[in-house]
């Protein structure tokens, strides 16, 4: 939209790096969305998306916009009408976000790019989209630099056309345009000249020879900004034809757009050898290996920088024995002394079981010292154990503990560590155990609170632990053997712990049904409700078998105006004749369950009784017995409903359950997260332990409480068949960014990673590469996971592969 001239603008432009000139020239759409609306102090005029409609550039072309510039005096924020202060702490009045469809003969030619959010500052353009890179210094917004970028593709097109010897070769040494989406340039195919070759192999967000390790090493993936913004990633190589492999840092340069690899050292050709890297509040980035397979396997490796951050200061390796046969490494910052780190791992002490050990590093300008060595979890014998851990604002550190998926072990339990006070905790566990003193270690896996059973016959493989919001974890559960991957199902573990578990029903027609069965119809019946309603003395709905259309009405279990407590029954199914029986006092206003039972014939006539619960469990009756002619409660089609109709009792219901003859046949608890998930709404449904399906309708939710399981979806194939549970994998951002969870997975020979609940992020077809085991950045930054793109997989010490930023 044109802006008024008052306004200040900044002139933006997309295409010459995203577009490459090659045989099929692309064309560009471009939409532009603004942070916030915006109203102009000076005249009123108010401006709800600053932001641009699409526009679409011509074959091969570069497209211009103009847009407010985004840190000029004189705006008020549209929806509470405050000035914005520019010269304060905002800076900026507002961000853009651009997204970009990239198009071949008018037809979408991959995923759509998301650029931003930016910043545009007056007097910064023309601005070229093309060069917008993450920097220091303007509140962690975007910022552009010159155009390297374009300058790096062009020599790299003049290369490939000076490397050529005849037209048609040129045209075969022209880098596909769909391999250039997105900034993500692939090592370039055999038909791509050799010129070509060595001016874009470094440029991207990929780095060839390198894989990284599933979840037991923490961090794995970090993002710095000094001394510029770079993402580091722990990697190992392949075989280098002597049985080890190059060892070291794969760094993502976001200023110059290069993957470079940095090798510190060498390893045993293990894919579970990768470094752990984390960077202490002075600069100095830590590094720490675990080298599997070493002849004198009982030491870890220790490396720091200066002060810098950069890895071309890396001091010497300091070794440590640490008793015990070494299997990775996890770095979490102290947060009481800036020069030292939390550094766990696992080993093997020969004839001993496995354990986890947990130690403190000091690193000083001399060098890396280690403080006493305390064992954090121990095992018995025949036991792996392994720790998935992350690090968290809210709790030190989070720990999944679980066992090696191939033992047949099930079970992952939680747990965390206040690093500052050194205390470990567990819900519904009372812990005495202290990592800075070894007070009560080591611990045992029945000592952490179970978060989930995989069941009988299954094995459980844990992938990543949520970093902020409720504890969660991802994992998989498959069956034991060959055919984990075949049959292995995602899961997500959330512990829900809400202060008012149950069901809340918030409106007048909200429900809770299950379909009838004939288990249902019968007599004697004996309904009980616990709910702590909102309001005692009205005329409300607990429980009903009530349909009046086609006559199913059976009966209904409710309160009246008086607070007495009613139940109605329909012998014919049709709402006339009935019996109503109301009870002959109110119930007490402080009770938090009621009971009715009715038997329409006993022989000498009908007999109700009514009951209440102040505590839950004892039942104690309201007023006497209700009795009157006999009669028959009628069977029918009708669902049963906690609420339903226009007036359903609104409170939290805890939980019913419904007896017919004395028999249990249905019993729906809302606060169970076996049965129901936290946070589930209108439509979802729930299974009681009788096995009947329960649908939520209108106005109500579940609050949840304990360990809440939800299932993500098939796995697909495993890497290798040898391997079965090498699968794809699971991960969360760190920090986290709520419900965003990436997954690995393999569908229809398509390997794919993919945001769940949203589009692929990342695939490759039939065939071809393999995208697995994304790993979190910690610290954030441009990519959100690193994954390993597999070309071939012949086991932990057999692979090809090389690591990819999204």
């Amino acid at each position: 939209m044109p802006f008024p001239s008052y306004v200040p603008t900044v002139q933006v432009s997309a295409g010459g790096a995203l577009v490459l000139e090659s045989a099929d020239q692309l064309e560009l759409d471009v939409t532009f969305q603004a942070s916030r609306g915006l109203t102009w102090q000076g005249t009123g005029m108010q401006f709800p998306n600053l932001g641009a409609s699409a526009d679409r550039s011509t074959a091969g072309g570069e497209v211009t916009w103009t847009l407010p510039a985004t840190n000029v005096a004189g705006w008020l924020d549209l929806k509470s009408r405050s000035p914005i202060d520019v010269d304060g702490g905002e800076r900026h009045t507002h961000s853009y976000t651009a997204t970009i469809r990239i198009l071949r003969g008018g037809k979408q030619a991959g995923a759509p790019v998301k650029i931003g959010p930016f910043v545009l500052p007056e007097g910064s353009g023309p601005v070229d989209l093309d060069t917008l890179i993450p920097a220091e210094g303007v509140q962690g917004q975007l910022i552009s630099i010159p155009d390297q970028w374009s300058a790096l593709v062009a020599e790299a097109q003049a290369a490939a056309d000076g490397a050529a010897d005849s037209a048609a070769a040129a045209e075969a040494a022209m880098v596909d345009s769909d391999e250039f989406i997105a900034g993500r340039i692939n090592d370039p195919e055999s038909a791509t000249g050799v010129a070509l070759t060595a001016q874009i192999g470094e440029v991207g967000s990929e780095a060839a020879d390198a894989i990284g390790e599933y979840q037991w090493i923490y961090p794995q993936a970090i993002y710095v900004t000094t001394p510029s913004p770079r993402t580091l990633v722990g990697f190992i190589g392949a075989d280098r034809g002597d049985g080890r492999s190059d060892v070291g840092v794969v760094v993502f340069d976001h200023l110059l757009r290069r993957a470079q690899r940095v090798v510190i050292g060498d390893a045993p050709t293990d894919d579970h050898n990768v470094p752990a890297i984390q960077q202490l509040p002075s600069g100095k980035l830590v590094l720490a290996l675990a080298s599997r397979g070493e002849t004198n396997s009982n030491q870890m490796h220790v490396w720091a920088t200066d002060e810098s951050g950069d890895l071309a200061t890396l001091g010497p390796r300091v070794t440590h024995n640490i008793g015990g046969s070494a299997s990775y490494a996890q770095l979490h910052p102290d947060p009481t002394d800036p020069t030292r780190l939390f550094i766990m791992g696992r080993r093997w002490q020969n004839a001993s079981p496995y354990d986890w050990y947990i130690a403190r590093l000091t690193i000083t300008d001399t060098g890396v010292s280690w403080g006493t060595i305390y064992s954090l979890l121990n095992s018995t014998v025949g036991r792996q154990p392994y720790i998935t851990s992350v690090h968290s604002e809210t709790d030190g550190v989070r720990l999944a503990l679980t066992d090696n998926p191939s033992n047949g072990l099930n079970n992952v339990h939680y747990g965390s560590i206040d690093l500052e006070t050194g205390d470990v905790h567990s819900p519904g566990k009372s812990i005495s155990a202290n990592v800075r003193t070894g007070a009560g270690l080591p611990l045992a896996f029945e000592d952490f609170d179970l978060a989930h059973t995989a069941g009988e016959g299954k094995e459980l493989r844990t992938f990543a632990v949520r970093s902020g919001g409720q504890p969660a974890i991802l994992c998989a559960a498959g069956n034991t053997g060959s055919t984990f991957a075949s049959s292995a199902v995602y899961r997500e573990v959330v512990r829900a712990d809400s202060d008012d578990p149950g069901l809340h029903i918030t409106g007048g027609t909200a429900s809770v049904a299950t379909p009838n069965i004939p288990a249902f119809d019968g007599s004697p019946l004996d309904l009980r409700i616990w709910i702590d309603v909102n309001t005692p003395a009205v005329s409300k709905g607990f429980i009903r078998k009530y349909v009046t259309a086609g006559n199913q009405a059976a009966w209904q279990f409710r309160t009246i105006a008086s607070g007495a407590l009613r139940f109605i029954w329909y012998p014919t199914g049709a709402t006339t004749p009935n019996v109503t029986v109301d009870s002959s006092v109110v119930p007490n206003p402080d009770a938090i369950g009621y009971r009715v039972e009715c038997d329409p014939s006993t022989g000498s006539g009908h007999l109700v009784r009514f009951y209440e619960t102040l505590d839950g469990e004892t039942w104690t009756q309201v007023g006497v017995d209700r009795t009157g002619a006999a009669s028959s409660l009628f069977a029918g089609t009708a669902p049963i409903e906690i609420g339903g109709g226009t007036d359903a009792a609104q409170g939290i219901v805890s939980k019913v359950e419904i007896r017919v003859g004395g028999t249990l046949v249905a019993s729906p608890d809302f606060r169970d997260a076996t049965q129901w998930l936290d946070g589930a709404t209108s439509g979802s449904t729930g299974i009681d332990a009788q096995g009947n399906e329960w649908t939520i309708g209108g106005a109500a939710s579940i609050h949840g409480t304990g360990w809440q399981v939800a299932d993500l979806g098939p796995s697909g194939a495993a890497l290798n068949p040898s391997t079965p549970t090498y699968i794809g994998g699971l991960a969360y951002p760190v920090p986290s960014r709520g419900a965003v969870k990436y997954r690995s997975r393999e569908a229809s020979g398509v390997w794919q990673v993919e945001k769940v609940a949203a589009v692929a992020v990342a695939l490759r077809p039939p065939g071809s590469r393999r995208l697995v085991r994304p790993v979190p950045v910690v610290g954030g930054g441009p990519f959100d996971v690193i994954v390993s793109d597999v070309d071939s997989y012949g086991g932990f010490s057999t692979f090809d592969s090389r690591l990819v930023g999204l």
